[in-house]
């Protein structure tokens, strides 16, 4: 639960998992991690330095606030940041190799996001598009199940699986306005017009 006289190596070929640690003090990580590493414990950044390359996943997902993170510039694998409830501060790395998960975030308020994404991109907790700057390709799927209303929303113009607009009735989502011009799966919604009589 705390880092009080961990002296870790300098690098780490594989996976490092601390998730037990609920506070950053003290804390010093190795330069490079080859694998994962798993800090889900921290609900605060403060005094939290991360390495510069993860080649694995980064999981953060008890952190409820961005204040004071800094994230490494790419990250190949998954990043787990679903406990954030606000981007407002929030420096996204340019290009997220997997999955990009921020399901707690209720308003796009501050949010920049990578302008890649090879996984899914999970933005559940969204209920309006409104300052909603999405990736121009997603490889994966995409998670707007809280949206309510598609006003203001552009889809990006690749979509490798599917979309997710739950809380969307059909009759309110036009493809020519609000994309994709290219999808790999389907669209899904809470009422679609294929269940109709």
């Amino acid at each position: 639960t705390t880092a009080e006289g961990l002296k870790l190596p300098e690098r780490i070929q594989g996976s490092l998992n601390l998730r037990g640690l609920t506070t950053a003090e003290g804390l010093k990580l190795p330069e490079g991690i080859q694998g994962s590493l798993n800090l889900r414990g921290l609900t605060t950044a403060e005094g939290l330095k991360l390495p510069e390359r993860i080649q694995g996943s980064l999981n953060l997902a008890g952190l409820t606030s961005p204040e004071g993170l800094e994230l490494p510039e790419d990250i190949h694998g998954r990043l787990d940041l679903r406990g954030l409830t606000t981007a407002e501060g929030l420096k996204l790395p340019w290009y997220v190799n997997q999955n990009l998960d921020l399901r707690g975030l209720t308003s796009a308020e501050g949010l920049k996001l990578p302008k890649r994404i090879l996984g899914n991109l999970n933005l559940s907790g969204l209920t309006t598009a409104e300052g909603l700057k999405l990736p121009d390709r997603i490889q994966g799927s995409l998670n707007l199940r809280g949206l309510t209303t598609a006003e203001g929303l552009k889809l990006p113009e690749h979509v490798g699986d599917d979309i997710n607009l739950w809380s969307l009735d059909e009759d309110e989502y036009d493809q020519e306005v609000h994309g994709p011009r290219e999808l790999g799966g389907k669209v899904h919604f809470s009422n679609p017009r294929s269940n109709r009589n």
